[in-house]
């Protein structure tokens, strides 16, 4: 039989939505290019009017548009990828906590383009280099406020805001393979990263009132672009060691050095014990890091948040626990504990609404997920996660966490109706969830939805698939923090989705 070496794929639902694209993959003794092309967009808006803080009342956009393309090439030791993606969607509930235009959309453009080489030195020993260049930004358009008047000032027809910003970052790396020691993989590695602004701009309506523009790029830029680049060196070094048949470890240690930030470390480390082909056990640890973003350091001449260029990394400090019994092919139970203890946690929500390293958190929980077959022609899924945990920001103590659920309860069961007829039925139960400790409004309610399917297949490649998701129409509702929208954001309802795809 000819190999499938490409997809053609579509589909089509309501709000007017829409995808197409295509992955091929050709490979010739000693070359390989694959491809690929993706477009989706719709006309979404909230399912319900909403009500911003200023009492305005009205549909929030939700539309969005994508686009992205592919290419990767390999010849030999030498290998040459690239990927560009553009994903706008609309300004939905605003910037400034105001219901924006209904055309008002927010756009997020990248791209990259990465070259690798790797050469074998000897037998036990490999190296591999990258090096390449993205760029990725920010652009937002809309009328963040609608006619009238704020604190004073009168906006005859509303606050419009023209605002972008583009980074882009270099890198290299470096590493090394080296399997001589009997029984270890050791790894070792530098990453050199060079982050700068490159662009931005800021175009609004005259601050002091009225419906003139005024580009504020050099008098009152929204983020300070001078200040806003980083140079980072990364070292790390691993090991995987097979102790016996039944027993393996896995180390790995690194560091960086960012400017105007100190030397941060992480670790990590994996035992994992296998008995039996039916018992699988692992044990993880580590630490780790993320850096705060150009956004958070250097914001600025905004009514909502100021960047912070003195902030510190956050932190994460985990531990998991995970046990697997697979009694067939086919079947799996698991269940995984976890703990994590973050600190330095960034946020704005401060008195001055400035960036600052607050709070500390713990999460502790587990997920347990049962995948298997009562007869031949189906299969069950079946999970249940829960967490609880404390959250400590300044004097402000909760032996809970903010807008997250408890429990969560996931299943879904497909039965095979004939060889090429399958129906299926996908179920998602959602607890309540609590606020910060000053938000008086009552608990986010919980929730459950029920999502159902019905899809043919043929022997050549070619399928077609329909769903109903939310067939209850339950308003699904993202929560909206206090002093901005009155009540929670309602994000979906029911949709519905057809869905083909021709492998050829």
């Amino acid at each position: 039989m000819k190999p499938l070496n490409g997809t053609l794929f579509g589909s089509f639902g309501n709000d007017s939505a829409r995808q197409a694209g295509f992955w091929y993959n050709h490979s010739a003794s000693d070359w390989k290019l694959s491809t690929d092309i993706f477009y989706q967009s719709n006309d979404a808006t909230s399912p319900i009017n909403v009500t911003d803080k200023y009492g305005n009342t009205g549909l929030a956009p939700l539309n969005s548009r994508q686009i992205g393309f592919g290419l990767s090439y390999h010849y030999g030791n030498f290998s040459l990828k690239g990927r560009f993606n553009q994903f706008a969607t609309g300004s939905a509930f605003g910037n400034l906590n105001a219901l924006p235009n209904i055309d008002g959309i927010q756009t997020i453009p990248a791209w990259y383009i990465e070259s690798g080489y790797h050469h074998k030195m000897t037998e036990s020993l490999m190296l591999h280099t990258k090096a390449g260049i993205m760029e990725d930004g920010w652009e937002d358009e809309a009328r963040l406020l609608p006619p009238g008047t704020y604190t004073g000032i009168t906006f005859p027809t509303g606050y419009w805001a023209y605002l972008d910003f583009s980074t882009r970052l270099l890198y290299a790396t470096l590493s090394a393979t080296y399997t001589g020691i009997k029984n270890h993989k050791i790894i070792a590695g530098y990453t050199q990263k060079y982050e700068d602004m490159i662009d931005m701009s800021t175009i609004t309506t005259n601050k002091t009132g009225g419906s003139a523009l005024v580009d504020y790029t050099l008098i009152a830029p929204f983020i300070n672009v001078g200040a806003a680049c980083r140079h980072t060196d990364e070292f790390y070094l691993s090991d995987t060691i097979d102790l016996d048949d039944q027993l393996a470890l896995s180390l790995y240690l690194g560091g960086t050095k960012a400017s105007h930030i100190d030397f941060q470390h992480y670790t990590r480390g994996a035992l994992v014990y296998q008995p039996h082909r039916q018992h699988i056990v692992k044990f993880m640890v580590g630490n780790n890091y993320r850096l705060p973003s150009f956004r958070e350091m250097y914001t600025q001449n905004h009514p909502l948040r100021t960047g912070n260029p003195n902030l510190e990394p956050e932190h994460v400090l985990s531990y998991e626990a995970q046990y697997l019994y697979k009694p067939t092919m086919s079947t799996t139970l698991g269940i995984n504990l976890f703990y994590l203890q973050n600190s330095d946690q960034i946020t704005s929500n401060t008195p001055n609404k400035m960036y600052q390293n607050i709070g500390e958190r713990t999460i502790q929980g587990f997920e347990t997920e049962f995948r298997g077959s009562i007869g031949e022609n189906d299969l069950i899924a079946l999970s249940y996660s829960y967490i609880s945990g404390e959250t400590v920001k300044e004097n402000e103590y909760t032996d809970y966490l903010p807008y997250a659920s408890s429990h969560m309860i996931k299943w879904a069961f497909s039965y095979a109706l004939t060889p090429q007829i399958n129906a299926g039925i996908i179920g998602r139960y959602t607890s309540e969830k609590d606020r910060r400790p000053n938000d008086t409004r009552n608990s986010m309610d919980s929730f459950t939805t029920l999502d159902l399917i019905l899809g043919w297949a043929d022997k050549k490649g070619f399928y077609l698939q329909g769903a109903v998701k939310n067939i209850a129409d339950v308003i699904y509702r993202y929560p909206s923090t206090p002093s901005t929208y009155p009540d929670d954001y309602p994000i979906e309802g029911r949709t519905f989705w057809i869905r083909s795809c021709l492998k050829f």
